[in-house]
């Protein structure tokens, strides 16, 4: 049974860096499921597919750090958050391995979600809808029992970029959103039930 804590239902902020990908589906993935958003981006908006305040500013609330560099926005991310969720196909790349060492310096949870069984230029590719769905529903309730177990009011979206795509919405931001969808569904749906309890 979920337990409400210190007067806040399970997971009521998610945040990211802002980055293509999964930083991105993070955002748009809560923004569907009726989460807040917000976060810490470079300055100028800074994207691989161009600075883009429209977006992350505007509409979801980033707000813009003093500095360009995408690392200083990803420990501030990492130390205003609860606990991160890193959604990678490569988790030794320069931006993950970065995330991690800020969540080393601020002794912060993190969960780690393989999306290489989602994405069709990986050689672990699920084509089958079973084997995909089993997948990601196994992979959310291992997510969903972090958080609580975590008691996550804020969590923040990290993980690998889409560097190939001209608008930033690639493999890794279909695929993140699939399982962050499923997440944040499951959670909503756990918030509601809570509060129809407590009622």
């Amino acid at each position: 049974m979920l337990i409400q804590y210190e007067d806040k239902c399970l997971l009521e902020r998610v945040i990211s860096g802002g980055q293509t990908g999964a930083d991105q589906a993070g955002l748009y993935s809560a923004e569907a499921c009726r989460f807040k958003t917000g976060g810490h981006a470079p300055k100028g908006y800074r994207t691989l597919a161009g600075n883009n305040p429209t977006m992350l500013r505007d509409h979801f609330g980033l707000e813009e750090t003093v500095q360009e560099n995408y690392q200083y926005r990803t420990a501030l991310n990492v130390q205003n958050s609860d606990a991160t969720i890193r959604l990678a196909s490569d988790f030794q790349s320069p931006g993950e391995l970065c995330t991690l060492r800020a969540i080393t310096k601020f002794k912060k949870p993190y969960f780690d979600v393989d999306l290489r069984p989602l994405m069709r230029n990986k050689m672990q590719y699920l084509s089958g809808r079973a084997d995909r769905n089993a997948y990601i529903q196994k992979t959310t309730d291992a997510i969903l029992a972090f958080l609580i177990d975590h008691q996550v009011v804020t969590l923040n979206i990290a993980g690998n970029a889409d560097r190939n795509s001209t608008d930033g919405f690639g493999e890794h931001f279909h695929s993140a959103s699939e399982v962050l969808i499923d997440l944040f569904t499951k959670v909503r749906n756990k918030n509601e039930s809570l509060q129809r309890l407590s009622a």
